[in-house]
């Protein structure tokens, strides 16, 4: 099992995106959840002045167990492709998240649960450890393995990722923020008091991505990825620089210009910090006036889900992609609390 570092993203990507599933406060499995989100719910619950965005599971089965449960039930979902799947890649959060899991725990939990699927042995696995930018470098690693390298015959690679903000240490840290760099850090959680906040949740998702062909229906045709400076809770003056750097990146390697994208999909679950980075990255790379260009969040209905967000943001892209005749390009952008900024641009087959 290898974990992947934060590199320069090296191969042309274009993949095709084939079953999505997703399990999130919405429900259990892709469609439940695409349906959800297309008819405008969430599944927020109150809990006095916190709002949080659990599965609807057992509440007894806590920690490394639930998360365990729920990639059993994707392992389920995927049981007839399971034997011909070449390649694991599994997306979570980074290590120094505030509150964070102990990592080598739960990474020896899933060795587990590899033993006991039908999933290939943990030589043919990798983990990617950079929260919501995961996906982007899980789909140039795809890339690699379909594309490019000559060790081993691939033809079907499984994206999973499984994170949760649900913890009790992980809620605690970020309602009681320490003071940085001078600055008083009021709570990161939206609660009666704090507007300026996300709501937690936790979610698991899994992707199967194939090479491109003809008759495919959703492709991936760029990915890129920047770094940002001016980090949330920093002194630092925010512009924007990093995910403009991903995005551009992203469009350049599918051959489009950003102002030909007709949808932007994006991580930001709540925090006035991402959204003033969206519009940023948005002015700066418009190069002509458009009639408009719609902002999806899928964090407005499933809550803030780190690792697992790309999934949601494909199987939103998907709805969008495949419900229409005419030529759609979608532009999802990442943005994890430290500097790394990642893009994807996702087409219909009309597209390519």
């Amino acid at each position: 099992m290898v974990t992947s570092a934060l590199n320069n993203l090296s191969t042309k990507t274009a993949v095709a995106i084939n079953q999505i599933e997703l399990i999130s406060s919405l429900g259990f499995g892709g469609q439940a959840n695409s349906i959800a989100m297309k008819c405008g719910y969430d599944g927020f619950i109150h809990n006095g002045q916190l709002i949080t965005s659990p599965i609807d599971y057992d509440k007894n089965v806590r920690g490394y167990k639930r998360l365990a449960y729920f990639l059993n039930f994707l392992n389920n979902k995927i049981a007839e492709e399971s034997e011909s799947i070449d390649h694991v890649i599994l997306c979570i959060q980074t290590p120094n998240r505030q509150g964070s899991v102990d990592l080598d725990v739960f990474i020896r939990q899933i060795y587990r649960f590899i033993v006991s699927s039908n999933l290939p042995s943990t030589d043919s696995w990798q983990i990617i450890k950079e929260d919501r930018v995961s996906l982007v470098m899980a789909i140039d690693q795809a890339s690699y393995w379909l594309n490019h390298q000559k060790q081993r015959k691939i033809n079907k690679v499984l994206i999973l990722s499984i994170d949760s903000f649900l913890f009790p240490q992980t809620i605690n840290a970020y309602l009681n923020q320490p003071d940085r760099a001078g600055i008083p850090h009021k709570p990161r959680l939206l609660t009666d008091d704090n507007s300026d906040g996300f709501i937690p949740g936790e979610a698991a998702g899994s992707i199967i991505v194939t090479r491109s062909d003809k008759d495919s229906q959703l492709i991936c045709s760029g990915a890129g990825l920047g770094e940002e400076e001016a980090t949330i809770g920093t002194t630092g003056i925010l512009r924007g620089i990093g995910l403009s750097q991903a995005i551009q990146a992203a469009t350049k390697q599918a051959q489009i210009d950003f102002a030909d994208c007709h949808y932007r999909i994006s991580s930001a679950s709540g925090e006035e910090y991402f959204f003033k980075e969206i519009a940023l990255a948005q002015a700066k790379l418009l190069s002509r006036k458009i009639e408009k260009q719609p902002l999806l969040l899928p964090a407005s209905h499933i809550g803030e889900v780190g690792a697992t967000i790309g999934t949601a943001m494909l199987l939103m892209a998907k709805h969008h992609l495949t419900s229409v005749e005419q030529s759609v390009n979608i532009v999802c952008q990442m943005s994890n609390d430290d500097s790394v900024r990642g893009a994807l641009i996702l087409q219909n087959k009309q597209g390519e």
